[in-house]
């Protein structure tokens, strides 16, 4: 694996897309503060409802399971430590954890928006709360990117680059559809969710490039001392 995670010419669009991801999280948190939906969402729910059949729906919905993104990322952790690029396994377990953090942590209890599938499908909970930014798509989306970072680096022809970051974009699409359509999550939920996991693991891969060995080698250190001892 090539080292750093991310190469000196990637790292101006990498700080970009992270101020973007960033503005969008905070300006989509200010719109939908303490709110329900927007005219936005009203179009894509009746869109997705309209366009979208219930055995698609939930087909769908199972490729925002967290349990799948737990899997694809305790086997990058464990293939990386196979193969010894640490900031690999670093990357893999503290972006999505930031991310996860971020949003279960600060941003729904601070946001604290609400759903109301109930007024759609009466067979749904009347009420669901601090649903922004969506838990599940910022999962998806942060182990998306952080697979993507390490696509690019792996010495792998143009074309399959392109195509598994293609697969891995259209993963983030479809896992935020299936939830709009089950009506798990308002459209702007998921797209909050996707813009802080851009923000999180660019500022997160970018942090390891930088600080990384120093890191290493404090914590190589903190080992020898008991040993010493």
């Amino acid at each position: 694996m090539p080292s750093p995670l991310i190469a000196g010419r990637w790292r101006g669009p990498v700080v970009a897309g992270v101020t973007v991801g960033l503005a969008v999280v905070i300006a989509l948190g200010a719109v939908v503060y303490q709110g329900r939906s927007t005219s936005f969402d009203d179009w894509a729910f009746r869109r997705s409802y309209d366009h979208i059949g219930w055995h698609t729906a939930h087909v769908l919905l199972h490729l925002s399971s967290p349990t799948a993104s737990i899997i694809v990322l305790v086997v990058l952790v464990a293939l990386a430590a196979w193969q010894r690029w640490w900031n690999v396994a670093a990357l893999a377990v503290c972006g999505p954890l930031a991310v996860i953090a971020a949003i279960e942590l600060v941003l729904k209890p601070i946001v604290g928006r609400a759903l109301h599938p109930a007024a759609v499908n009466a067979g749904l909970p009347l009420s669901i709360r601090s649903v922004y930014p969506s838990g599940h798509e910022g999962t998806v989306a942060a182990t998306a990117f952080v697979l993507m970072i390490v696509v690019c680096r792996l010495p792998l022809r143009r074309p399959l680059r392109i195509a598994a970051v293609t697969v891995l974009v259209a993963w983030i699409v479809a896992s935020a559809v299936g939830l709009v359509r089950n009506f798990w999550h308002y459209p702007t939920d998921t797209i909050g969710a996707v813009g802080l996991a851009a923000a999180g693991i660019g500022l997160v891969a970018l942090g390891i490039d930088r600080y990384g060995a120093a890191c290493a080698q404090l914590l190589r250190r903190a080992w020898r001392v008991p040993e010493r001892v």
